[in-house]
């Protein structure tokens, strides 16, 4: 009897174990699984993205480059975000660089499928569309409750974490914690919300990599510069297209739904975080992108013209530590 009985409990628990992990492959549009995926995420990413942080942190603070680059990263922050960023506040954000924007990109490439077909069944290109959706909500429950255990349990946290960048990340998070799971739940079939996705998250991730690589390269060489161009003109097209461009067609399409539903809560929350505060965000960084490419256009132009000493520039890959003067004037050559 009592063996009957426990086979019975093991073989529910089985089943009810099938059942949810069936439910989280699929994500399933139901409030607990949803709020169940996002925290799994945020969990697993609270393991990933701080030993992957201090590894790509360490590994950048050897390279000949990292003086160079964290004098750029620091001057486009802080014009960026208007804030004073400190030397453990850049090589934090160096190093957070990579894992955050391949994080970005694998929430923009499992909308793919939603978007193209590329021969997924629906429903499955459905659930990746919502995967994706959670992967980066659940990333910025992870990075919040970072930020705020460094702000408040740390000696320093006033300084490295101050009032000015958490203003700037709720205007950065404000769409998808207002609006992912709500998605999630009752639209997301719509294909505005699938482009959406993709746009804010493939999009950024892709053009702040490139522009990682291009900070890294040495402007005093012709062949770098021509590089620098490339990449700043992939990086400034992507981001205006993706939201300038494109963007407002999608947003267009989710709220317009949402009108001919008759949604106005949702509605009016998707129009303040879609019309207001998202190209708030955009309009902080595409700015200097244009400013940066038309310096970089400049430059090469002056030297083949021959009016342009490469002396003039630091050749910052050549020592392992280069002074301070040639950091500050690289940085301002990349930001300006």
């Amino acid at each position: 009897m009592w063996v009957s009985l426990s086979l019975q409990i093991q073989r529910r628990i089985e089943d009810a174990t099938a059942a949810w992990v069936g439910s989280l492959l699929m994500c399933q549009p139901t409030l607990s699984v949803q709020l169940l995926e996002t925290l799994l995420l945020a969990m697993a990413f609270g393991v990933i993205l701080p030993a992957s942080t201090r590894f790509f942190s360490k590994v950048f603070r050897t390279r000949p480059w990292y003086d160079h680059t964290a004098g750029i990263f620091r001057e486009m922050m802080e014009k960026g975000m208007g804030i004073e960023m400190t030397d453990e506040m850049i090589e934090k954000a160096m190093g957070q660089n990579i894992p955050i924007m391949s994080q970005h990109l694998l929430g923009g490439i499992l909308c793919l499928p939603a978007i193209f077909g590329l021969g997924v069944p629906r429903a499955a290109a459905l659930a990746l569309a919502r995967h994706g959706a959670l992967v980066e909500l659940g990333w910025e429950l992870q990075d919040t409750a970072e930020r705020l255990y460094e702000r408040c349990c740390t000696p320093n946290g006033h300084v490295t974490q101050p009032n000015g960048l958490f203003f700037f990340l709720m205007m950065h998070h404000a769409m998808q914690w207002a609006l992912v799971i709500p998605m999630n739940l009752y639209y997301s079939e719509l294909s505005g919300y699938h482009e959406l996705i993709f746009l804010l998250e493939g999009a950024s991730g892709s053009a702040a990599l490139i522009g990682f690589y291009g900070f890294t390269l040495d402007i005093s060489k012709k062949k770098e510069l021509l590089q620098m161009i490339v990449l700043n003109a992939m990086g400034f097209v992507i981001m205006v297209y993706s939201r300038f461009v494109h963007y407002w067609w999608s947003l267009f399409k989710c709220l317009s739904h949402f009108y001919a539903e008759g949604a106005m809560v949702v509605l009016a929350v998707g129009f303040v975080c879609g019309v207001v505060l998202m190209p708030f965000v955009a309009f902080s960084f595409i700015p200097q992108q244009w400013k940066k490419l038309v310096k970089f256009i400049q430059m090469y132009r002056e030297r083949d013209d021959g009016r342009c000493d490469s002396d003039e520039f630091p050749r910052l890959l050549a020592s392992e530590k280069p002074d301070v003067a040639s950091r500050k004037s690289a940085g301002k050559a990349h930001v300006e």
